[in-house]
C-alpha cells in the first residue's frame, strides 16, 4: 500500500467517527456513507469502513442502535440477492462484527440462511 493512501483512508475513517461524535444531524449521512463503503476491495478500504462501524457501535445503545439499522438497510438488505455476488469485505466486516458484537447481530433476522448458518 503507498504510504499516502493509508494516510488518506485514515484521515476519511477519523473525520468521519468526528462528524458522527460531533455533528447529530449528520450522523445517518457519515454511517451511511461507511456501510457503503464497505463493499470497497481495494486496499482493504471496505473492512476499514465496516470496522469503523463496528467500533462506533460501541459508542451507546443509540448509536449501536443507529449503525445496526444502517447495517440492516444498506449491507444486509444487499446480501438477498445472489450468494457469489457478496462483496467479500462485507463477509469479513459481517464475521469481525460477528465475534466481538455478536448482541448487535442477534437482531437482525433477516440475514439470508446461507450465512446465518455461518454467523452463530
Amino acid at each position: 500500500m503507498i504510504p499516502l493512501q493509508a494516510d488518506m483512508e485514515e484521515e476519511l475513517l477519523q473525520n468521519c467517527q468526528i462528524l458522527v461524535n460531533n455533528h447529530f444531524e449528520l450522523q445517518p449521512i457519515v454511517l451511511t456513507v461507511l456501510a457503503k463503503l464497505s463493499v470497497v476491495t481495494a486496499f482493504d478500504l471496505g473492512l476499514k469502513c465496516f470496522g469503523a462501524l463496528s467500533e462506533l457501535m460501541g459508542a451507546g445503545r443509540d448509536m449501536e442502535t443507529a449503525v445496526t439499522e444502517v447495517i440492516r438497510r444498506e449491507v444486509v438488505g444487499k446480501l438477498a440477492g445472489e450468494a457469489e455476488r457478496v462483496p467479500l469485505p462485507l463477509l469479513k466486516g459481517l464475521a469481525a462484527l460477528a465475534r466481538r458484537r455478536p448482541e448487535a447481530l442477534a437482531g437482525l433476522q433477516c440475514f439470508p440462511q446461507w450465512l446465518r448458518q455461518h454467523l452463530t
